[in-house]
C-alpha cells in the first residue's frame, strides 16, 4: 500500500519552517544596509552587500522549502527530514554574524540596519521553531467528514405562533 502524507496529516513543523523560509528568502530582496533616512536614501539589498551569504541563505531557504514540500509531491521522499531542522539554525548563524559583522561592501560607511535585516532575523528564527516542532513530531491532521445523503424530513404541523402575511 502506497503512502498517502495528505491522508496522514500535515507536518505542522515543517510548514512553518517553510513560512519561514519563504521570509527569509523574501529578505534577500529588501535593503539590509542604508544610509540615510527618508525616500531618497540609498542602501544595500542582501544581494548587493554580500558576496557569499546571500548565496547561502537562499540555497538554505530553497532547500528548505523543497523538504517541505517533498513528502506532498512524492510517495518517496529523497531530501532527508533534518535538512528542513538544520537549515534554520545554520540559517539564523548566518544572519546574526551579519548583524554583528558588517559586510565589506557596507563597511567604511555609517550605515543602518535595515528591515530586511530584521524580516531575514525573524524568518530564520520561525525555521528554527518550525525544526524544534518538526523533531517533536508536532502534526496538523484535517480529515474530511464523510457526506451524508440529507433525509427530507416530514412537515411538522403549524406552531400556534405561526406568522401569516398580512
Amino acid at each position: 500500500m502506497e503512502r498517502n502524507p495528505a491522508r496522514e496529516g500535515i507536518d505542522g513543523g515543517r510548514v512553518v519552517v517553510a513560512l519561514g523560509a519563504a521570509l527569509l528568502f523574501a529578505s534577500l530582496f529588501v535593503d539590509w544596509y542604508g544610509f540615510g533616512r527618508g525616500p531618497d536614501a540609498d542602501g544595500f539589498t542582501a544581494w548587493t552587500a554580500f558576496e557569499l551569504v546571500d548565496i547561502l541563505l537562499a540555497l538554505l531557504a530553497l532547500a528548505a522549502i523543497a523538504a517541505a514540500v517533498e513528502p506532498f509531491a512524492r510517495a518517496n521522499t529523497r531530501i532527508p527530514p533534518g535538512v528542513a531542522s538544520a537549515a534554520g539554525p545554520a540559517a539564523l548563524l548566518l544572519v546574526i554574524i551579519s548583524i554583528v559583522n558588517v559586510p565589506p561592501a557596507a563597511q567604511g560607511f555609517e550605515s543602518d540596519l535595515e528591515v530586511g535585516v530584521w524580516l531575514a532575523l525573524a524568518g530564520a528564527a520561525i525555521m528554527c521553531a518550525g525544526g524544534l516542532l518538526a523533531l517533536n513530531r508536532v502534526s496538523l491532521v484535517v480529515t474530511p467528514r464523510e457526506r451524508t445523503a440529507v433525509q427530507p424530513s416530514v412537515a411538522e404541523p403549524p406552531s400556534e405562533t405561526e406568522t401569516r402575511p398580512l
